[in-house]
């Protein structure tokens, strides 16, 4: 597997090589033959992926793929905002330089779908399909391939509360010492509105009473606090916590019931330069073996009996981003951010 090359050196290298990325020249993909399409795919002999997923993730899953089929994955990683402007303006020029991309961002899928720049999924190319729930696949075209839910991250050696819950959260032993992801990013103002439908106005008012640090981003902001510049942070990941904790860090990651999550989608590129590679890699993304590697002890599975994946909080709720858009002001009032 080759090492991801950094966005901007990519960016530069795909503008000066002529003819990177998509091709007038595409495979034609071959339908209702599972075998006929591996020896297709690996013809092709690899293919690029653009992710947001945890570097982590993203490595066992390459690797997994390539020791399955022989096919080397080539990928760039970076935050879903950056990825899915790049790719758009690529897209939007006629010259993807993805064969598959996943983005959790919901708001982008439904853009893109409009758009037409990603390939209708069947069984005839995925064979993963077959086993995957209907619900899951969202216009024939794109699929949610982890769930990330949201929960409270503290420092074990300088918190004076373990907060178990998302009212625990505000206790006035935590003014100064709270740390809260910013409104700006879609996937923490969405767990600010399940907070604020579930529990009401007062509870985000109470949050801001607390002289909240606000952080970017609380991959960062975790760091951050294991150093002693924090007490409690919000909304935090498994993807973020526990590779810190595995290090030593002391830090403990509580997952309330009702909590609301980060939904990773997948999608094959409808120009993709390697097209049969990228159906195969999508069929891979779907199956038992890609989801366990995908989730990973950190996300979530719509399969059953995924080794290893996380359980669904009981109380787990999916807000839809336009939600979030409709109700960002009265958000972002409440909080004082």
């Amino acid at each position: 597997m080759k090492r991801p090359l950094p966005l901007a050196a990519a960016t530069v290298l795909c503008l000066v090589l002529a003819g990177c990325g998509g091709s007038d020249d595409q495979a034609d993909v071959v339908e209702g033959d599972f075998d006929g399409l591996v020896s297709a795919a690996q013809e092709e002999g690899s293919l690029d992926w653009y992710s947001d997923l945890p570097e982590a993730l993203i490595e066992s899953v390459a690797t997994g793929f390539e020791e399955e089929y022989g096919i080397e994955v080539n990928y760039i990683r970076s935050v879903s905002s950056q990825l899915g402007s790049r790719f758009a303006g690529e897209a939007q020029a006629g010259n993807p330089q993805a064969d598959v991309l996943n983005i959790a961002s919901q708001g982008f899928w439904e853009e893109a779908v409009g758009q037409g720049w990603f390939s209708e999924l069947t069984d005839d190319t995925v064979d993963s399909l077959d086993e995957w729930p209907e619900e899951f696949l969202y216009d024939d075209t794109y699929a949610l391939i982890n769930v990330q839910p949201l929960g409270i991250a503290y420092n074990t050696d300088t918190s004076p509360v373990q907060p178990q819950t998302w009212e625990e959260v505000a206790d006035p032993q935590l003014d100064g010492r709270l740390m809260m992801g910013d409104t700006a990013v879609v996937a923490y103002s969405a767990q600010y509105l399940f907070l604020k439908d579930t529990y009401g106005d007062d509870l985000l008012s109470d949050y801001a009473a607390l002289d909240p640090i606000v952080v970017d981003s609380l991959v960062p902001g975790t760091q951050q606090m294991v150093a002693g510049e924090a007490d409690v942070a919000i909304p935090s990941l498994s993807s973020v916590v526990q590779p810190l904790i595995d290090e030593g860090a002391p830090l403990e990651l509580v997952i309330p019931e009702d909590t609301a999550g980060v939904n990773q989608y997948a999608g094959v590129v409808e120009e993709a330069a390697h097209p049969n590679a990228a159906r195969l890699f999508m069929s891979y993304l779907l199956s038992m073996e890609g989801q366990e590697r995908v989730t990973a002890g950190i996300a979530a599975s719509v399969l059953e009996g995924v080794p290893g994946a996380m359980e669904l909080p009981s109380g787990y709720t999916e807000i839809p981003e336009s939600d979030v858009n409709d109700n960002q002001d009265a958000i972002d009032e409440l909080l004082d951010f």
